[in-house]
This record gives structure tokens, sequence and C-alpha cells, in this order.
């Protein structure tokens, strides 16, 4: 009896001293696994590093009307016709009301003036003529916040129509009436609420060629909804008329953020590459704002269906990175 006793007790107390032990390592691993960087991956050992000062923008790399950065640093390590593509790359997605059409954002643009969906003449000519012309006329020029995608698209690819709903008011509560909320009208967002988009990007090459990104934002369009995009340069062998960029989810999928109450948001991915990598070297990444509460998947938008960018969302905010990758290697 007290044998059993014994036993029994010697059990208990090496099931403690395990459980404590597993208890003890399991917090030590997770502390570690999370200890820098601001993200989960930072127990691997890393041999580079790149935070770059992101920019509000108003397409892709442009800024009132202007390319965001000229990739002059990444001359030495593109081919001549690629880098002259790059040097070159600055469609505006997003536009301003106009009294006969939506209007480009330049300097002079009065910050009071009302974002509004855009085809601008660069992205047009980005997307060709065939796929410019699927983009309905009707739904530009009208304000962001209050345009929305006319379809849907179902698991087989097939095209569903969309209504735009009202919003619903929702069910009464208690002391209800202590509070006056107008559910049915959203202020419009002004080009001044849009240059308020701000943040940083931070880069990390781990030992084993893989990497990490962590992204933190503000000034974004409160409880707006966003997907983070990186984009290459592509420097492969490429079929004749097609240009040397490809732009792919950070990451993965999900690629999707939030912004909260306050326009603030952050973002954390593993990759399984060397971000740092000059072949098919990454340009930049972008915030896409998606006005139109509606998700495309591995792309940002649906052109083939005329939901081409500054119809139905644009890049508001950019981080340049190919202007710094030669200061990576020149680092290691």
């Amino acid at each position: 009896m007290h044998l059993f006793n014994l036993k029994s007790f010697r059990l208990l107390v090496g099931t403690a001293i395990v459980g404590v032990l597993g208890i003890v390592f399991g917090i030590t691993a997770v502390q570690n696994a999370g200890a820098t960087d601001g993200n989960t991956f930072t127990h691997k050992r890393a041999n580079a590093r790149l935070t770059v000062q992101g920019h509000v923008c108003h397409g892709a790399n442009v800024y009132n009307n202007l390319p965001l950065s000229d990739y002059a640093n990444a001359e030495s390590f593109l081919e001549p016709e690629i880098f002259e593509f790059w040097t070159e790359f600055s469609p505006p997605e997003v536009g301003v009301l106009g009294p006969d059409g939506a209007l480009d954002v330049t300097a002079d643009t009065p910050l009071d003036s009302i974002m509004a969906t855009h085809l601008s003449d660069g992205m047009a000519e980005l997307l060709g003529q065939d796929l410019a012309n699927l983009v309905p006329e009707e739904q530009l020029n009208v304000p962001i916040h209050d345009s929305y995608t006319p379809v849907l698209f179902d698991f087989d690819g097939s095209v569903q129509s969309r209504q735009q709903l009202p919003w619903q008011v929702p069910a009464p509560f208690p002391n209800v009436d202590k509070f006056t909320v107008d559910w049915n009208h959203r202020e419009p967002i002004t080009l001044a609420q849009w240059n308020l988009a701000d943040g940083t990007v931070h880069l990390v090459r781990y030992a084993d060629g893989t990497g990490s990104v962590h992204i933190k934002a503000q000034g974004l369009v409160p409880n707006a909804i966003y997907t983070v995009w990186e984009v290459f340069a592509i420097t492969d062998e490429l079929p004749e008329g097609i240009a040397p960029i490809m732009g792919l989810p950070m990451g993965g999928l999900p690629n999707v953020v939030t912004a909260d109450k306050f326009g603030n948001a952050t973002f954390d991915r593993h990759l399984d590459y060397d971000p740092f990598d000059l072949e098919n070297p990454l340009m930049y990444i972008a915030l896409f704002q998606h006005w139109d509460n509606v998700l495309y998947g591995v792309g940002a938008v649906g052109e083939l269906r005329g939901l081409a960018p500054g119809l139905v969302g644009g890049d508001q905010l950019c981080f340049p990175t190919g202007n710094h990758l030669l200061d990576i290697q020149s680092r290691n």
C-alpha cells in the first residue's frame, strides 16, 4: 500500500516536473520566436536588413502625376530595355472628381478635391486598348466612397451581376436614442485625407536564403480594406510585347490587412525567397486600397472583366525598394 502510494507520489512529482519544464521551454520558445524585428520569424539568424520609408502615391509608383522613384540605382543590375521601362513606369490609378471626367492628381490639385474612380491615359496604355474598352465609362468619375463593383465572380469563373445595397440600419438597442448616427451617410475621401498615408517596411534576409517583411502604416483610410503586393522586375527572357513586371501577393495569400478606426495597420509575412536578390529583383511594395470592398485573390483587380485599377481600387502607399538593393549588396 505504501509502496503504491510512493510510486504514485513519484509519478505525480515526475509528471509535474515534466509539465513545468514543458511550460518553461514552451514559453521560452514562444518568446524566442517573436522576440525581435517585430515579426515571428526572427529566431532565424539574419544576415541582411533593410528599412525603407513609404510614400503616399496616386497609383503605381506615381505621386502628383510624376514618377515616385526613377530607380536610378537599378541601372547597374537591369538590362537597358528593362531599366527604361521602370524609369517610365508610373501609371496613375485614382483621380479626383472633375466636371467632365475624373482628373489626374497634380501638385496644383486642391487638397479638398474628392477622390474619384479614374482610368488615366497611363493606365489605359498599360492595359491595352482591348482591356481599356471593357471599363464601364458610367462608373468613372464617381467618388470612391460611393463606388461599387458591378459584378461578382463565382468559383467556376462565371460572372454574376451585383446590386449596390443601401446601408442597413441595425436593430434598435436599449437607450439608442442617446446617440445620433446617420447610417446612410459616408463622408467623401478628399485628397488631403488620402495624402496622409505613411509608413515603413522592414525587410530581412536570413542565412538560409529566406526572408521576412514587416510593414507598419498609418494615415490610411479608417476601416478600409487593403492588400499588400510585391512587384518584381522580370529579368528572365519574356515573349515580345510582355512588360518586364510582375506583381504578386506579398508572401502569398492571404495578403489582406484592414486599417483600424484610426487608420493604422501592420503586416507581417515570411518570405520563401531572398528579398535582396538581383535576379528578378523586388522593385517596390505597395498597399492597394480596395474601395469597392471586394478582393480578387491572386490579382489586385479583375481587369479581364473591366474591373481595372482606378475603378475598384488603387495603390495608396508605395515602398520603392529597388533603389536600395545595391546598398545591401555592398554591405555583404
